[in-house]
C-alpha cells in the first residue's frame, strides 16, 4: 500500500520595506503688531507775557512715560493630527 502525504512548511520572504522619515520646515513669519504708549505731557507758558530773569522757552514740553505695551512672542507646540502605523 503506498499514500501521498503533503509535507507543508512556511518561509519568510522580504517582498518589499517601508520608510517613515519626519521632516521639518522652518519658515519666518512677520506679523504687524499694534502697541500703544501713554504719555503725560506738562506745558509750560509765560502768564501775561510778563518778563521775567529766568530763561523759560516759547513753549517748553516736559514728556513724562507712564505706561506702554510691549510684544511678547512665544511657540506652542499643537497636534494636529495622528497617523497609526499596523502590521498585517
Amino acid at each position: 500500500m503506498r499514500e501521498e502525504q503533503l509535507n507543508i512548511s512556511k518561509n519568510k520572504v522580504q517582498t518589499g520595506e517601508v520608510s517613515v522619515r519626519k521632516e521639518v520646515i522652518e519658515e519666518q513669519k512677520t506679523i504687524n503688531v499694534p502697541v500703544s504708549h501713554e504719555e503725560i505731557v506738562i506745558e509750560r507758558h509765560a502768564v501775561n507775557n510778563d518778563s521775567t530773569a529766568e530763561p523759560v522757552g516759547a513753549e517748553e514740553t516736559i514728556r513724562i512715560p507712564v505706561s506702554e505695551e510691549q510684544v511678547e512672542v512665544n511657540k506652542n507646540t499643537v497636534i494636529t493630527g495622528e497617523v497609526d502605523i499596523n502590521r498585517r
